[in-house]
């Protein structure tokens, strides 16, 4: 069996602290102004298979729940308080929590490692998401899109 994942849905620069989403193709939701933040997900496959998946989660309130992380508070200097696997985690911001799960697949031969992060980029400024209104079916080619957002 071979496995394919969507493309990105949103990219972030922690550079220059821009963020690009494109809302009208549905796949992540506008900031509301009184929304916490933005929890960002994202997978990458290699192997028999690829591709790149991702996606934002509005977070309206705190505690946040997402998979196997809970972010339970976001301090002042935007430190985060967060627990993974019932691994309690304080992370400044920059600061970067990694994991790493080795199990068999469905296959006697399919060894699967899966490698997790969580990166704390802290407070950003809003005025710096970027809602791109590029949609595939009203003049953006869907080759443009992945020019984009790098897969192309």
């Amino acid at each position: 069996m071979t496995l394919y994942i969507d493309f990105p849905t949103y990219r972030f620069d922690p550079v220059t602290g821009e963020l690009h989403l494109w809302p009208r193709l549905g796949w992540n939701p506008a900031l509301e102004a009184s929304d916490v933040g933005y929890f960002a997900s994202g997978a990458r496959v290699s192997g028999r298979g690829g591709g790149e998946a991702s996606g934002l989660s509005r977070t309206v309130e705190l505690p946040f729940d997402a998979r196997d992380i809970r972010v339970a508070s976001v301090d002042r200097d935007g430190a985060i308080v967060a627990t993974h696997e019932d691994v309690y985690l304080d992370l400044v911001a920059g600061a970067t929590h990694r994991w790493r799960s080795v199990s068999r697949g469905d296959d006697p031969s399919c060894v699967i490692t899966t490698t997790g992060r969580l990166t704390n980029y802290g407070y950003q400024d809003r005025s710096k998401i970027v809602y791109d209104e590029q949609v595939v079916d009203g003049g953006t080619t869907t080759e443009t899109l992945l020019r984009d957002v790098g897969l192309l």
